[in-house]
């Protein structure tokens, strides 16, 4: 999924670098610092509670959903694991109670975070 395919313009790294930068400026988006937890992993630290975030491409077949989730199942702790797809997919829960949403509901819900942790 790329700025192109999604809002169908072209779009440099060098432009979308500023447009980051701008919504930084406006103090719309904040920089985070990258945590690594067993692995890449993403690590939301908020009350009441912390997130571990696995961000995949997306999820064709069943190889490749149990590769992306063996590693939060073997995760020997009680937090809460989050997987993000390359898809407009809602949020839910696995069998497993990982946590599952599509990129475009994750980074245009701001309460999605508030909702996987308060659950």
């Amino acid at each position: 999924m790329s700025v192109e395919s999604v809002l169908k313009v072209k779009a440099s790294d060098h432009t979308i670098a500023n447009y980051v930068e701008f919504l930084q400026d406006a103090f719309l988006f904040t920089s985070a610092q990258r945590w690594e937890v067993k692995g890449k992993q993403y690590v939301v630290n908020r009350a009441p509670g912390k997130l571990y975030i696995q961000v995949a491409y997306e999820l064709p077949n069943e190889a490749k959903r149990e590769q992306e989730m063996l590693p939060r199942r073997k995760c020997d702790d009680f937090f809460r694991k989050m997987i993000v797809v390359g898809a407009y997919t809602p949020l839910h829960y696995t069998s497993d109670g990982i946590i599952e949403v599509g990129a475009i509901p994750f980074l245009l819900d701001a309460s999605i975070l508030d909702k996987a942790l308060a659950d």
